[in-house]
């Protein structure tokens, strides 16, 4: 549960761009799944029907979904780096800050270097040391 709110909480300034991002991602492809129909209209007008105003409003069809899949194309692009370089240093500037206030202890001598995600994560999200959970319960396993 801990880790839902520590979610929550990091994407509070980013809500609306990750939704920004659902809908662009849904609405490209809604897009992407209408383009095999309208072709396949185009096909039935040109060899079938025979109708040139057909063809070409399929085609127009075409054209207009094209470029509105291109353009959530482009707004996906776009939030996705935007997210990508904004939350992510958010999330690496927190990770820091954590590191800055550990205690002395913790980055003496050759422990410094086993500090790793996997060490640091269990502080972040759940405010404990896994090292010295771990020897509380091997103290307590041989006494």
């Amino acid at each position: 549960m801990k880790l839902y709110q520590y979610i929550w909480r990091t994407t509070k300034g980013y809500r609306l761009r990750f939704f920004l991002l659902f809908v662009t991602v849904m609405a490209a492809t809604a897009a992407e799944a209408m383009i095999p129909a309208v072709i396949g209209g185009i096909v039935d007008q040109i060899f079938y029907l025979r109708s040139l105003k057909g063809f070409l409003l399929c085609f127009f069809w075409y054209a207009g979904i094209y470029l509105f899949n291109q353009t959530m194309h482009g707004c996906l692009n776009y939030l996705w780096a935007k997210l990508k370089v904004t939350y992510v240093v958010d999330i690496r500037r927190e990770c820091f800050d954590h590191l800055l206030r550990l205690k002395s202890e913790r980055l003496e001598g050759n422990n410094f270097f086993g500090l790793t995600i996997k060490n640091i994560a269990p502080e972040l999200l759940f405010g404990y040391n896994i090292e010295n959970s771990r020897n509380e319960t091997e103290q307590e396993a041989f006494p």
